[in-house]
């Protein structure tokens, strides 16, 4: 069983994950430009309280357009 889309929540830990990779270290939310094991990647903010300039709805908004990818994508060979 393979995950239709990869979505990691917080942007910093994928960052250090990759130091060595400028286009990674400088990756920003939305769907990435390189897949991980074949699948699209989607990198959203953390969603601690403490991140104040990520409010529920946009959150839910992003969650929102991650499954709708999934969905388009249809399910993996």
């Amino acid at each position: 069983m393979q995950p239709r889309v990869v979505c990691v929540v917080g942007l910093t830990g994928w960052r250090a994950a990759h130091p060595r990779s400028s286009a990674q270290r400088h990756a920003v939310e939305g769907l990435q430009p390189d897949p991980l094991g074949g699948r699209p990647v989607y990198l959203m903010p953390n969603p601690s309280g403490l991140n104040a300039h990520v409010t529920r709805s946009g959150l839910a908004e992003r969650f929102a357009a991650v499954a709708r990818l999934a969905d388009e994508l249809g399910s993996p060979a």
